[in-house]
């Protein structure tokens, strides 16, 4: 499998440093009673039409209620939040008339939270929470799109308010394409202080929409032209403007970071900057993909892989029924006579879920080998590590009640074999089911400290509707910092960009380290580079250093720690 991806050289430094020892298997199922108690916290349909659920900062677990259809349940197009003990779910926004819904896939999306109020919940600098969700201009259908809203939160009783300032809907970008199908509408903010932004293909060429085009890989041809952001990735400044280094595609620079995408429910982003997403595939080929800045993600042209298999694109929009001059037969290609040559920016998945048949699949979508990736967290910066565990993602799925889970190599860029710590593995067998139930898991987020994970489901599952459970890993563990260290899972600070070149950026809350100093460790253990008295966004000069792995160690007059990998790459 190729990789036409810029940080594929990185792989080779990283093949120094990887152990080559055996591990424990660090797949054991959550059906390990001895390593695992699986609690769940609510009752059935305790949240209605959950979307998007995130770990909070301020411990509680908030979630965005998508509408409000489910009988029984006073709620819905809001943003609510629950203890992790499942008890005093309170609604902090309810956005009411605002949202425009009418099933499908449309209504209260995505939710992130700054990351300041990580640093510090109670602050009121930077104090917001961005959420999507869709309107109507015309109070119908045919009105219907998406608006990236800036709230207010305050800590003192668990609110959201609108930003009134940006105007009466606190929109930093309105306008953009929505349907009841495929909107995606995830969000996330990355050590970059961008916001990156999932917006789905529409669910263009079926269902009600059979006769409409797939625009992902359209590009839009000046900076309002929003109808052509429909498939893409974006990226924006926290006030929705469109950020000076974002790529020049098709000769204009736009919020679209990159494209060819169709539904892409889940979407992380790693301390070092590397963002993740999952897509939903058609018949076959979910994806996992690393998301890199003017790529072209292939789809409706390429399902996955480029290997023709369990995939071809007929273009319904061409043919006569739809009010073109093709058959269906003539507006059918296959993978490779679409792409004839790989274009030279497309990238394939890390990894593919669905991919066990040959040949196209047939009847209802629940029989399709597809588990539609509903969601992803990554398992990365915690208090505690569980015994041989490194890095790794989880997806939830709304298909065959499992949520997967992968390993991810040192520098992010792979999904490794989990045994051995070495060598990327081939996309259709690199993820292993962590936890199995008779549900359609929604979403899954990881605690802070390490051992928790949440995960909610949709209101449609067959045994628990609706509803939170904790996994609560009791095993083994990797060695910690001592207590006074401060948890790597509380953002303390940050490094951008990473993989960095020449230099890099430090990012911390100046209210947590006092008179903080800072050394820079090589793979051997030596300090190669040291600071005294550093400041938060101070710029730190790497040229010198040697390509490959550090370690960025900060401590304050305290002696309090936290630990960072670096990349670096000159």
């Amino acid at each position: 499998m190729k990789q036409k991806i810029t940080f594929l050289c990185i792989y080779s430094i990283f093949s120094l440093f990887q152990s080559q020892a055996q591990v424990t298997n660090p797949l054991a199922s959550t059906s390990d009673s001895n390593i695992w108690s699986v609690t769940k916290i609510t009752g059935n349909n305790a949240i209605e039409r959950p979307y998007e659920m995130i770990y909070g900062p301020d411990h509680r677990l908030w979630i965005t209620e998508r509408r409000d259809d489910v009988v029984g349940i006073n709620g819905g197009k809001r943003i609510v939040r629950i203890d992790t003990t499942g008890a005093n779910k309170t609604t902090m926004i309810n956005f009411g008339n605002k949202v425009h819904t009418t099933a499908g896939q449309d209504g209260v999306l995505g939710i992130v939270a700054h990351p300041d109020l990580y640093f510090n919940p109670a602050t009121t600098t930077n104090n917001y929470v961005y959420v999507s969700y869709t309107y109507s201009i015309n109070g119908t259908d045919s009105g219907r799109r998406l608006r990236i809203a800036r709230l207010i939160y305050n800590n003192n009783n668990g609110t959201l308010t609108e930003d009134t300032s940006l105007g009466a809907n606190a929109a930093i970008i309105e306008g953009l394409p929505a349907s009841n199908d495929h909107n995606s509408g995830k969000l996330a903010i990355g050590p970059d202080l961008k916001l990156y932004y999932t917006l789905g293909d529409q669910g263009n060429n079926q269902f009600s929409r059979n006769c409409l085009p797939i625009r992902a890989r359209e590009l839009p041809v000046n900076t309002t032209d929003f109808s052509r952001y429909e498939g893409k990735l974006l990226r924006l400044n926290l006030d929705g403007t469109i950020p000076a280094d974002n790529p020049i595609l098709n000769g204009v620079r736009t919020h679209v970071w990159n494209y060819g995408h169709r539904n892409m429910q889940g979407l992380a982003i790693s301390s070092f900057g590397t963002v993740y997403s999952t897509e939903h595939g058609d018949r076959v080929d979910d994806e996992f993909n690393l998301m890199v800045a003017a790529k072209d993600y292939g789809w409706p042209n390429v399902a996955g892989l480029r290997d023709d298999k369990g995939y071809e694109f007929t273009n319904n929009s061409l043919t006569t029924t739809c009010g073109g001059t093709l058959t269906v037969a003539q507006a059918t290609q296959t993978e490779t006579q679409s792409f004839p040559v790989e274009p030279v920016d497309f990238v394939e998945p890390l990894s593919t879920m669905g991919t066990g048949s040959a040949t196209i699949p047939t009847g209802s979508n629940s029989t399709w080998p597809t588990i539609a990736p509903a969601g992803l967290a990554l398992y990365e910066n915690t208090e505690k590590k569980i015994k041989d565990w490194g890095d790794f993602v989880l997806i939830p799925g709304l298909k065959f009640n499992t949520i997967q889970l992968g390993r991810l190599s040192m520098d992010g860029l792979f999904i490794i074999e989990p045994e051995n710590d070495i060598l990327p593995i081939e996309p259709e067998v690199a993820l292993f089911p962590l936890h199995t139930a008779n549900s359609r898991f929604r979403q899954i987020v990881v605690s802070p400290n390490g051992v928790s994970f949440y995960y909610v489901t949709d209101n449609n599952s067959a045994a628990d509707p609706g509803s939170i459970t904790k996994l609560n890993y009791i095993g083994p563990l990797e060695p910690t910092l001592s207590n006074e260290d401060f948890a790597l899972s509380q953002d303390t600070f940050k490094l951008y960009p990473n993989p960095a070149k020449n230099k890099f950026s430090l990012r911390f809350d100046s209210n947590a380290f006092t008179k903080a100093s800072l050394q820079i460790v090589d793979i051997s253990g030596r300090i190669v580079k040291s600071f005294d008295q550093v400041q938060t966004n101070q710029a730190i000069d790497i040229s010198s250093l040697r390509n490959g792995l550090y370690l960025v160690n900060i401590t304050d007059q305290n002696q309090r720690k936290a630990v960072k990998k670096l990349v670096v790459v000159n």
